[in-house]
């Protein structure tokens, strides 16, 4: 049993599409967080969580299903003593976010990072740069271009509303509606088009992964190449630090099925 631990009901909906698309007969529970990777980071703090000393006394479930449980969220309940084989949290950089300065929002994300880097042990963290959409942030599939797409920090916070207005997909290119999920014919002419955008975009993020930490446009030789502390500091680097401070586009979802499905899955046939 797996768990996936995201930040907002729209990251959800691409999941979903994603498990019906990909992933056969798997059991995973899902939880949503409804606050961004800063506040998760302030509330495990105050748990402890990232102290070395009782860190293994701790929990990403039972302290994620207490604070679910202040807003009558009882996804995690029936979990709390369950031993999950594999944890994943999905959450955007949002690095316009007024919580901190930038530094000590980096240095609290870095944090995060170090301490979920195992999906084996208290997790692996997945990061959206900046935000979810992501994904979409493009013109054509493939999109030569897509390597070379970078967001101010300004513009950042609003980077859902340019999206829409800079991208030739919407959201329904590539997450399955309710109607769709009726289906059980893997071949019908919806769910292939969104299973080929898939495809087609994961080749296009992980090149772009790869180059932005080996100056390289094109797939690692290994995948640990494009690893998610890799291209956080290399995004800090390159990017966050600079004038002005931008970031690098890149989705977190073709990251993950690259690194965690068989090529042949990753197939429209």
């Amino acid at each position: 049993m797996r768990l996936f631990i995201f930040e907002g009901e729209a990251e959800e909906r691409v999941f979903k599409t994603l498990k019906h698309l990909f992933m056969s007969n798997e059991h995973e529970i899902v939880c949503v967080f409804r606050s961004n990777i800063y506040a998760l980071y302030s509330r495990l703090k105050k748990h402890s969580v990232f102290e070395s000393e009782i860190a293994n006394e701790l929990d990403i479930v039972s302290v994620l299903n207490e604070l679910l449980l202040e807003s009558g969220d009882y996804t995690l309940e029936p979990y709390v003593n369950e031993v999950f084989a594999e944890v994943f949290l999905f959450f955007d950089y949002d690095f316009h976010d007024k919580r901190g300065t930038l530094q000590e929002n980096n240095n609290h994300l870095l944090e995060m990072m170090l301490y979920f880097s195992d999906e084996t042990g208290n997790g692996k963290l997945y990061i959206n740069y900046p935000m979810l959409e992501a994904y979409r942030y493009i013109k054509h599939i493939p999109d030569s271009d897509y390597v070379n797409y970078l967001v101010d920090i300004e513009k950042s916070m609003t980077f859902k509303r340019l999206t829409s207005e800079f991208s030739a997909y919407s959201v329904d290119h590539f997450a399955l509606s309710e109607s769709d999920w009726e289906s059980k014919n893997k071949r019908d002419k919806r769910l292939v088009d969104v299973k080929k955008n898939w495809v087609g975009i994961i080749p296009m993020n992980v090149s772009k992964a790869n180059f932005i930490c080996t100056e390289r446009n094109e797939l690692p030789l290994k995948k640990d190449d494009v690893c998610q502390i890799r291209i956080f500091n290399n995004q800090l680097t390159k990017y966050v630090a600079q004038e002005p401070s931008r970031v690098a586009v890149l989705s977190a979802f073709p990251l993950f099925l690259y690194e965690y499905l068989k090529p042949e899955v990753l197939s429209v046939g």
